[in-house]
């Protein structure tokens, strides 16, 4: 008399030997899950990552900007040439008898 062969077992017979192995089965379902499934999984965590890496250049560049403001701000403040240069160039002040031509870029 013939053996009957279920459905299940004949799928998994067909499968390549080391997918029926329950170990590296169960690695791989592990592995699937920690890079796409979890909420701290790898794409999270590059995305965080390049996050991470622009605030700091941003960081960086606001830094130096905040040096060289406090820079030019000593400069206006202890040098009388300097701050006669910042009232003409920001508020347009000028002495008596001058006149100022203001050209705007377009």
């Amino acid at each position: 008399m013939a053996k009957k062969i279920s459905t299940w077992s004949y799928f998994v017979g067909r499968l390549p030997r080391p997918i029926r192995n329950k170990y590296f089965t169960t690695s791989l379902i592990f592995l699937v899950w920690l890079v796409f499934l979890d909420s701290n999984s790898f794409l999270a965590q590059r995305k965080t990552n390049r996050v991470l890496d622009d605030l700091t250049e941003k960081k960086a560049y606001f830094t130096a900007e905040i040096d060289r403001l406090e820079q030019s701000r000593a400069d206006i403040f202890t040098n009388d040439k300097s701050r006669e240069k910042f009232a003409r160039e920001q508020y347009h002040m000028k002495k008596e008898n001058e006149d100022i031509f203001v050209f705007e870029k377009k």
